[in-house]
């Protein structure tokens, strides 16, 4: 169903009276603004436009007649419009409340999108804190070791120093000592 609708302004209060008592009669739904003189005519039938234009000669109405084109208007502007008929609000309405619907799906999607990077980000954080844990542990687990094994060695290298017949074997392990000192 292809709906048309024609604006009626008239010019004086008696012709928009005239027009209103016809338009009532015909099957179609009209759409009166009195305070603007303003009549609106929607209809599929189109031949309905041609009788009210007859009436209108006929009855020496003084009007401006111009076609609605509700296609080629914003939504917005159809809404603002105090003359826009019933049929071009609706229309107007549904296509706005979609657009809504459509702009909320599509934020919908975009917070799932970021909470499932955001939770992807939190199992990386907590890898890496267990891995970070894993390298302390480790790290004091070999520091620990080696102080001790430091500790021996100085242990073992008083005990060298101070045993003066070993010789060649007590410089090699100065010397091992001296290494390990200075590498832990």
């Amino acid at each position: 169903m292809n709906i048309l609708s024609c604006r009626y302004e008239a010019n004086d209060k008696s012709s928009y009276n005239a027009l209103a008592s016809y338009v009532t009669l015909i099957d179609a739904t009209s759409t009166l603004f009195p305070q603007s003189n303003v009549i609106v005519v929607s209809t599929d039938i189109e031949k309905l436009f041609k009788e009210i234009g007859s009436f209108i000669d006929r009855e020496a109405l003084n009007f401006q007649i111009s076609q609605v084109d509700y296609q080629n208007k914003e939504q917005l502007d159809i809404v603002q419009d105090p003359t826009s008929d019933v049929f071009a609000l609706r229309e107007a309405i549904d296509k706005m409340a979609a657009s809504v619907i459509e702009a909320n799906d599509s934020m919908e999607a975009t917070l799932k999108e970021v909470k499932e990077s955001m939770n992807d980000k939190l199992i990386q954080l907590n890898e890496t804190k267990r891995s970070l844990e894993e390298y302390r542990n480790l790290f004091t687990t070999a520091f620990d070791e080696c102080s001790s094994l430091k500790g021996m060695l100085k242990g073992l290298g008083i005990m060298i120093r101070n045993t003066p017949t070993i010789g060649k074997v007590k410089q090699q392990l100065e010397a091992l000592a001296s290494y390990i000192e200075t590498s832990c």
